[in-house]
C-alpha cells in the first residue's frame, strides 16, 4: 500500500513539474515581449524628447512626461523579466526537492517491501498456521503479533498429529502410548503412532470457551499420500492393553437392581447369567467372572421382541472372544 501511494504521488508531482515548466516558459516569453515593447517605447520617447528642444514649453513638458513614463515602464519590464528567472529557479528547486524526497521514500518503501517477502529455504507445500485468537487458519486482515507463526513448509517424509485432550482425561495420557489415527475423509484407513510430547500447561479450547484442553503430539509410524497437512483425524489413545481375558460387547450387558448380567445361549434358548465386570473401552468390557471361553451371549435382550421396519435381520448371538484393548 505504501509503495503504491508513493508511486502515485511521484507520478502526480512529475506531472506538476511538466505543467510548471510549461507555465514558466509562457510567462517568461510574455515578460520578454513586455520588456521589448517597453524598451522600444522608451527609445521612441527619448527621441521625441530630443526633438522638442526648440518647441514650446508645453510640448517640451509633455514630451518629458512621456519620456519619464516610458522609462519607468521600461525599468519595470526589465525588473519583471529578471524576477521571472529568479522565481522560476526557486519554484523548480522547491519542486525538485519534493521529487527527490518522494523518490527516496519510494526507494525505502520498496526495500521494506522486499524485506517483507519471505523465501523458503526449501521447496514444498505451504501450510497456513492456526490463529489462536480467531480459532481458524491465518487469513488476510488478521492482526499478527511478535513471534506469531504464520506459515510453515512441512517435511512430508514424516507425519505428526496434534491432538487436544480434555482436562478430564489428560491424567490417563503419557508419552510413548500408542495411538490409532483415522483420517475423517478416509474412515476406512487407520494409521498408528506414538505420543512423543504431552503439554504440561492447559489452554482454552477456543477463544471465549471455558473448556480446557492439553495438546499432545503423535508421531505416525507410516506416511501416505492421503495424510495432507491440515486434515482432521479421529484419534484413539491406547491407555492400557489387557491380554488373556474374556470380554463381551458392551451392548450385550444389562444392569438391573445393581446387578449386571448377560443372556448366555443354552441350546435353542438363552439364560440370564450374572457376571462380574472389569475394565472397558468404548466397545468391549472385561468379564472377570460368570462366563467361559466359547460361551455365546445375545447382543440384545431376547426377552424383548424388537423389530425395526426395513432393518436387516442379524445374528443376535456373539461368541466370546479373548479381548485386547
Amino acid at each position: 500500500k505504501v509503495v503504491e501511494d508513493k508511486e502515485t504521488e511521484l507520478k502526480t508531482i512529475l506531472a506538476d513539474l511538466d505543467k510548471l515548466k510549461a507555465q514558466q516558459s509562457a510567462d517568461k516569453e510574455q515578460a520578454r515581449t513586455d520588456f521589448e515593447t517597453a524598451k522600444l517605447n522608451f527609445e521612441l520617447a527619448k527621441i521625441a524628447k530630443e526633438r522638442m528642444e526648440f518647441e514650446p514649453e508645453a510640448k517640451k513638458r509633455e514630451a518629458e512626461l512621456e519620456f519619464e513614463r516610458s522609462k519607468l515602464a521600461f525599468e519595470q519590464a526589465k525588473n519583471n523579466l529578471e524576477n521571472k528567472d529568479i522565481v522560476r529557479k526557486s519554484e523548480l528547486n522547491n519542486l525538485n526537492l519534493k521529487i527527490s524526497q518522494i523518490r527516496s521514500d519510494l526507494e525505502e518503501a520498496r526495500k521494506e517491501m522486499e524485506q517483507l517477502t519471505l523465501k523458503a529455504p526449501i521447496s514444498g507445500l505451504i501450510v497456513y498456521e492456526n490463529n489462536w485468537a480467531t480459532g481458524r487458519k491465518i487469513a488476510v486482515g488478521d492482526q499478527p503479533w511478535r513471534g506469531m507463526p504464520l506459515i510453515s513448509v512441512p517435511d512430508l517424509s514424516e507425519a505428526q498429529v496434534e491432538v487436544s485432550i480434555n482436562e478430564m482425561d489428560i491424567a490417563k495420557v503419557e508419552k510413548d502410548q500408542k495411538v490409532k489415527v483415522i483420517p475423517d475423509a478416509f474412515p476406512n484407513m487407520e494409521f498408528t503412532g506414538n505420543i512423543t510430547s504431552v503439554s504440561q500447561i492447559g489452554r482454552q479450547k477456543s477463544s471465549g470457551s471455558n473448556i480446557k484442553v492439553f495438546d499432545i503430539i503423535v508421531d505416525l509410524n507410516e506416511t501416505d499420500e492421503v495424510l495432507k497437512p491440515g486434515i482432521t483425524t479421529t484419534n484413539k489413545v491406547i491407555v492400557e492393553t489387557i491380554s488373556g481375558v474374556l470380554s463381551v460387547p458392551i451392548i450385550s450387558v444389562i444392569e438391573n437392581e445393581g446387578k449386571t448380567f448377560v443372556f448366555k445361549q443354552n441350546g435353542s434358548g438363552f439364560d440370564r447369567q450374572e457376571v462380574t465386570l472389569g475394565e472397558k473401552n468404548d466397545n468391549f468390557v472385561v468379564v472377570k467372572k460368570g462366563l467361559e471361553v466359547g460361551d455365546k451371549v445375545a447382543l440384545r435382550n431376547p426377552e424383548v421382541d424388537v423389530e425395526i421396519e426395513g432393518s436387516e435381520k442379524k445374528d443376535p448371538v456373539s461368541p466370546l472372544p479373548s479381548a485386547e484393548g
